[in-house]
């Protein structure tokens, strides 16, 4: 994690060269399934797409863990309440201990197939990222999180197309190191 950015797409294991990568079988089901889908278009019947739907669905789950935490802290109003910067030119620092933290991400990507240039359908998936956080700490400076300190992070990616599974779900657990410290200054939650 110290390395690259933890991504989404590493989460579901759909990055080859990361770590906790799909599995040789489990990474030809979910071609197999969506070259399945993508037929239902009819037109698509003789194409092999399952490979370029691959790609595309992994592309499209490049975001970084911390963009989407960073998302989805700007929600909280707890959060922001606490990052609140009192008054100008006043540094505010703390800590916030996170004892149980669960969260819900999810991103609808969509891809316009077409055949010699024409239109043949859209296929639309489902994807539901399931975050919980165990016993962090986030330090805090004028209204930023500037690292993330300790604790558990476990996940589960499920990824579908109309309410049918294209995979089995992908859980993962990741004990967080002793800080890690987020880019660009921070995950800004003014």
């Amino acid at each position: 994690m110290a390395d690259a950015p933890l991504t989404i797409s590493m989460l579901a294991g759909l990055e080859v060269e990361a770590e906790g990568a799909l599995s040789g079988a489990a990474r030809s089901e979910l071609m197999a399934n969506l070259q399945k889908h993508a037929q239902e278009l009819g037109t698509l019947s003789g194409q092999q797409v399952g490979e370029r739907l691959f790609k595309f669905v992994a592309e499209s789950l490049r975001q970084p863990l911390a963009k989407v935490l960073g998302e989805l802290w700007k929600q909280r109003k707890e959060l922001r309440d606490a990052a609140a910067k009192p008054g100008p030119g006043k540094d505010v620092e703390g800590e916030i201990e996170l004892i149980k933290h669960t969260m819900t991400w999810k991103v609808h990507p969509s891809v316009q197939m077409k055949v010699d240039a024409i239109d043949v359908g859209t296929l639309v998936f489902d994807i539901i990222v399931e975050l919980e956080l165990s016993n962090v700490i986030l330090e805090m400076k004028n209204a930023c999180i500037t690292r993330i300190k300790l604790g558990t992070l476990a996940s589960k990616v499920d990824l579908k197309y109309k309410e049918f599974p294209l995979m089995a779900p992908v859980k993962k657990e990741f004990n967080l190191p002793g800080a890690l410290v987020l880019p660009g200054g921070g995950l800004n939650l003014a």
